[in-house]
């Protein structure tokens, strides 16, 4: 009998064939089983992590000892009012306006220091009376009534200072301050004189003021200040319109 030779070959790659596949699924399972070990054994490592990391956190070195954070700027708006009375002429009413904070240096164990922006603001004004001598033919020279001149007068000054503070206790403080600014003066004179008429000028001059004063404070609630400053001079140089102007105010922390 004659056997097909393609037949034979075509039954041995069958079997070639299903020999491979048994022992690819003979494989099979040891690698699930790897896969499967392997699972457990990362497992505890990324479960370790946060306290590995927190175990390895360097901390910040402490502060040092007695240190305290900084207090933020501290500012006071206070409005304070009184009388202006000039040296040389002039009388009126004052109204001050100024702001400061605090800036103690770190040397300082009681006293404090205030940076302080000042604003005044005066309306002096004077009438005076004008006079002539008068000589006669016989007898000694005679002063006599001439007219009036009248002064009206626009003062405005504004001066950087320095006020440092004494507290005694919780409420109640002594106070020196002291700054240079400008001054700035509008100044109108309305003069009638006998056989002389009717005449008027206006000025307007700029000059430096020396601001001093001492005073006290107390404090009505831990936001509001009273202050009296009876003590307080503006001398000015180039305005003629130096003046002793005590003040009462309230202070307002912002």
């Amino acid at each position: 009998m004659h056997r097909d030779p393609l037949a034979g070959s075509s039954a041995m790659r069958r079997a070639l064939a299903a020999a491979a596949l048994a022992a690819a699924l003979a494989a099979a399972p040891p690698a699930e089983a790897q896969r499967g070990d392997l699972a457990p054994r990362t497992a505890p490592l990324v479960a370790a992590r946060p306290a590995i990391a927190a175990a390895t956190a360097v901390p910040l070195p402490p502060p040092p000892a007695g240190a305290a954070p900084k207090p933020g700027r501290v500012g006071w708006l206070a409005v304070s009012a009184g009388p202006w009375a000039g040296f040389d002429l002039g009388q009126s009413a004052a109204l001050h306006v100024d702001y400061g904070f605090l800036r103690t240096p770190p040397g300082w164990r009681r006293a404090q220091l205030e940076v302080r922006l000042s604003v005044m603001v005066a309306r002096p004004s004077e009438d005076t009376d004008l006079t002539r001598v008068i000589t006669p033919a016989f007898g000694s020279p005679v002063s006599v009534y001439a007219g009036v001149e009248e002064t009206r007068v626009w003062a405005v000054e504004v001066v950087p200072m320095a006020r440092v503070r004494l507290p005694f206790g919780e409420k109640f403080a002594l106070y020196a301050d002291g700054g240079v600014g400008l001054a700035q003066t509008i100044e109108k004179y309305d003069r009638q004189e006998m056989y002389a008429g009717h005449t008027e000028r206006t000025e307007n001059v700029t000059g430096l003021v020396l601001r001093l004063g001492a005073g006290m404070s107390f404090a009505l609630s831990p936001r509001t200040r009273l202050l009296f400053e009876p003590v307080a001079v503006s001398l000015q140089l180039g305005p003629d319109f130096s003046a002793y102007v005590p003040t009462l105010g309230l202070a307002y922390r912002l």
